[in-house]
């Protein structure tokens, strides 16, 4: 049996040079117009990935993995292999409008081909899928990849003043390419990425959608558009001096009224699937048919988990199957009830609901942080949120979030998702319940609390005692509204004590803290913060 395998790279390296939303999406997008063209390229049999239908569309992601899969009849030439390599990137190098050229692209990029054959009895013991990717790993270990020549490859992408046609800079013919609808129905006649805080206002649109409109044609599309026609070294800094006044037009206006504080943070959400290794292993192992309906069943999730972040308010960088990187605002953009986690929590049900009978899930780490933070330190909090927290926890299957407010003030908290679980469950009702409810008093809630540490140490346990200790703490006419919430509240005391007893009285009060510290959030007034 004979395979051959490609890893594309380098992918932290091109992604970190990225400052912009805008810029991200081309260094992303780069990256997968790579691997889309290499499996467009004359080799048989392709495994994975499978390319997308011709009407099929994923809403601007970059959809395409940097491992690729194929089945060969037979081993093929090492001149065979440079030349598809020469021939994808002679195409590539057109796209740049030659700004860069093919040894140019071969100085700065990593592509390691591995071509191996097994036996049917070295097979039985370990699948080629599982052999392929321990030899890919130990390929992209060595570390013994030197660029040659510096490039700065977003400036090349971006393509400012290099006398190109607009239509023909790279970042807006592959916007064109991949995205029309999402500039065209999202941005109007824009015709650009947003910018963070379009992202982050997309849910005001709904109070009035003429002001907002035009507010973000007016403020914000035609200074940033002047801004990237035209080369300014300090251009970070002018494009947050737009944003800053964009915002202070928004609350300025008859939108005013509707501003709230997380209207300035931004949501960075990267996810990924659990046990798909396990999956491929026990379901798949050597049987390349259905290695390729895996590849499907995962663009077809890829799409639809596109379109709900599109139809949330988000932008998706990349949606490659089981892994997901994308922005979004902290509300939705239409329903005021439903945040950043119920978006979560339904991306993970529909990944779930693909793979009904095999128990596969998704990981999250949600980095939520103010809209001048660097956007490069927010990705790689979301990253870590994802790897080292989420992704090590007993079963996966968990959504690690992280707040940083424009204060400095931080604080974690994270839930297994388990649709069963009450201390989950709760906490998604909780956000619910406190929706619309006056800040001032949920901030009172955690006062209290606080006040009355040792009181709650004591009935966590009793149900009834909870319920009574609330009755005589919160027991003003006004305070009916907040039955649910309340309700809500004491269950997630009773399921922390519970699910963590062996942790000290303030780790468990913190877990507490944190969440309604969320709740709050999502409901603060606006500050000068």
């Amino acid at each position: 049996m004979n395979y051959l395998a490609l890893t594309i790279g380098p992918v932290d390296k091109t992604l970190e040079q990225a400052k912009t939303t805008r810029e991200l999406w081309v260094a992303s997008f780069f990256l997968s117009r790579i691997a889309q063209l290499m499996i467009e390229a004359p080799i048989k049999k392709l495994l994975s990935p499978q390319p997308l239908a011709k009407n099929q569309k994923v809403y601007g992601a970059s959809v395409y993995p940097d491992r690729l899969y194929w089945e060969l009849d037979s081993i093929k030439t090492k001149e065979e292999i440079i030349e598809v390599e020469n021939n994808v990137l002679s195409k590539l190098s057109l796209e740049l409008g030659r700004l860069i050229d093919v040894e140019g692209l071969k100085k700065y990029l990593k592509l390691y081909w591995l071509q191996v054959s097994y036996t049917e009895e070295e097979l039985k013991e370990i699948s080629f899928l599982s052999r392929l990717n321990e030899t890919l790993d130990g390929l992209e270990l060595q570390n013994n990849w030197q660029q040659v020549e510096s490039i700065n490859l977003i400036a090349n992408l971006i393509a400012k003043n290099k006398n190109l046609e607009k239509t023909k800079r790279p970042v807006y013919n592959w916007r064109a390419e991949s995205a029309q609808q999402l500039t065209e129905k999202a941005y109007g006649e824009v015709g650009r990425f947003p910018s963070m805080v379009e992202i982050t206002t997309r849910p005001l649109r709904r109070f009035n959608k003429k002001i907002y409109d035009d507010l973000v044609t007016k403020k914000i599309s035609e200074k940033l558009k002047l801004l990237d026609e035209n080369d300014k070294s300090n251009e970070t800094n002018l494009e947050l001096k737009i944003e800053e006044d964009y915002i202070n037009s928004i609350k300025q206006s008859e939108l005013g009224s509707a501003f709230r504080s997380h209207h300035k943070y931004i949501c960075i959400v990267h996810s990924d699937g659990d046990g798909v290794g396990s999956f491929l292993k026990e379901h798949v192992g050597n049987d390349a048919e259905k290695f390729i309906n895996f590849s499907i069943l995962l663009n077809n999730f890829a799409i639809e988990a596109s379109q709900k972040v599109f139809d949330y308010g988000g932008v998706p960088v990349y949606s490659g199957g089981d892994d997901l990187l994308f922005f979004a605002p902290v509300k939705h953009q239409e329903k005021d009830e439903e945040n950043i986690m119920t978006l979560i929590k339904t991306l993970n049900h529909d990944f779930k609901e693909k793979f009904l009978d095999y128990s596969l899930s998704q990981s999250f780490g949600l980095s939520i942080t103010y809209y001048k933070y660097p956007m490069a330190e927010a990705i790689k909090s979301a990253k870590d949120l994802l790897i080292k927290e989420a992704k090590k926890k007993p079963g996966k299957n968990y959504v690690s979030v992280r707040v940083e407010k424009h204060s400095g003030q931080t604080f974690n908290f994270g839930f297994r998702q388990e649709e069963t679980g009450l201390m989950y469950n709760c906490f998604m009702k909780l956000t619910l319940a406190s929706n619309g409810k006056d800040e001032n008093f949920l901030n009172s809630v955690m006062y209290k609390l606080n006040d009355q540490i040792g009181v709650i140490e004591y009935i966590n346990k009793n149900p009834k005692k909870l319920e009574l200790f609330f009755n005589e703490n919160f027991n003003e006419a006004g305070h009916l509204e907040y039955k649910d919430f309340f309700t809500e509240v004491q269950t997630l005391i009773t399921e922390t004590f519970k699910h963590f007893e062996t942790e000290k009285l303030n780790q468990k009060m913190e877990r507490i803290y944190s969440a309604l510290r969320f709740v709050h959030f999502l409901n603060a007034k606006d500050t000068n913060e």
